[in-house]
């Protein structure tokens, strides 16, 4: 049986350690591309996996060379090429450099392996991708774009280590680009079957993206300059699409710890917005997309706030204590399951101590909807 073709653009230490996996699982012949400037390099790498097959047991041709025609009828060209980041600098401040160097190799990789699947590692991860599918012209399934994966292997990582238990026991799942606005889902991630809200302690945690590293409540104040207080504005802009929060649209941990930081607080956004409506665009604190997101999402932000006072891993009381239910006219049931359905469970526990009737009176129905019950 023929064996399959991998073409690895870029020598990197990113290509070089897919080089690597790909050739010690074998997965097929290797081809890793570089530059003519750094062609040595790619032959380098490429001579050092080589010899080292007899030992680690495992057969596969791997050549280095700067000439795209060495790619040709590959069936999986992985594209690494592209300027890494530099320290203090996001994935998007690429996207000018990269684009061109993604857009590039893109034409070489229609032209001389066409019926080849494309998966993209070079940032700013997803506009890449982007470009690569519209430069090649490929369908939508031939290319892909190594994010996902990367990140909720991260995120269980993570996970493993500050709760102190094997990585195969987690299981996890996140949302969105890879970025900062990549957002963790907790209520789908669990260890053996047991909620993580369970084994991590309640305090407002994230992580530094650049880092890697988990970042609690007073490492909030003394490296991002978010005090306990702004904790609930810096939610309010994050949102959870879990919790079903409205938030504002590309706004992650990293860049709403920094507006936080920079403007006080949600409201002190709001007034640099206004105080300089009549600036040119670039002489604005906040501008491009993300002034036009935080525009447009101002009105949803009071509810925003309110909101994430109820989300369980948010420090903030509420009290229901003075508020008066008419337990005659309320739809006791309905709306615990509203609640249970939205995952507004601090506030589903507060409803029912209000209610004080008997505990079935709260409790969520029980009965299978029709759907369900003809389903299963």
């Amino acid at each position: 049986m023929k064996r399959a073709k991998i073409s690895i653009i870029g020598a990197g230490n990113v290509g070089a350690t897919c080089a690597h996996w790909a050739a010690a699982k074998e997965l097929g012949d290797i081809v890793l591309v570089d530059i003519p400037d750094k062609v040595g390099v790619a032959k380098g790498k490429a001579l050092d996996l080589s010899c080292s097959a007899p030992i680690e047991r495992f057969d596969a041709e791997i050549i280095g060379t700067s000439d795209y025609a060495d790619t040709a009828d590959s069936d999986v060209v992985i594209v690494t090429a592209g300027l890494p980041r530099k320290p203090g600098m996001s994935r998007d401040d690429l996207i000018a450099t990269n684009v061109k160097i993604v857009k590039s190799v893109s034409e070489q990789i229609a032209t001389h392996a066409p019926d080849a699947v494309v998966i993209v590692v070079a940032n700013p991860l997803d506009a890449m991708v982007y470009t690569a599918w519209k430069t090649t012209g490929f369908p939508t399934n031939r290319i892909v774009g190594q994010a996902g994966c990367l990140d909720v292997a991260r995120f269980r990582h993570f996970i493993a280590d500050a709760i102190g238990v094997s990585i195969e026991d987690v299981q996890a799942l996140l949302l969105g680009g890879h970025g900062d606005d990549m957002v963790p889902l907790p209520r789908y991630t669990s260890v053996h079957g047991i909620p993580v809200q369970q084994l991590l302690d309640d305090e407002v945690r994230m992580v530094d993206v650049h880092k890697d590293t988990w970042i609690g409540p007073k490492e909030l104040e003394t490296e991002k300059g978010i005090r306990p207080d702004q904790v609930v504005d810096m939610l309010a802009l994050m949102g959870d699409t879990a919790d079903n929060v409205p938030g504002v649209p590309g706004i992650g941990p990293k860049t709403a710890a920094m507006l936080i930081a920079e403007h006080g607080s949600v409201d002190g956004i709001y007034r640099a917005i206004d105080a300089e409506a009549d600036l040119p665009a670039s002489r604005r604190s906040i501008k491009g997309k993300r002034l036009e997101n935080l525009v447009a999402s101002r009105e949803a932000i009071p509810l925003s706030r309110r909101l994430v006072t109820l989300r369980d891993d948010c420090p903030v009381d509420f009290d229901l204590a003075d508020t008066v239910v008419d337990f005659e006219r309320t739809d006791r049931e309905g709306v615990d399951e509203t609640l249970r359905i939205l995952g507004f469970n601090r506030l589903r526990d507060a409803y029912r101590t209000l209610l004080g009737g008997p505990a079935e009176a709260a409790a969520p129905r029980t009965e299978p909807a029709e759907d369900d019950a003809a389903g299963t």
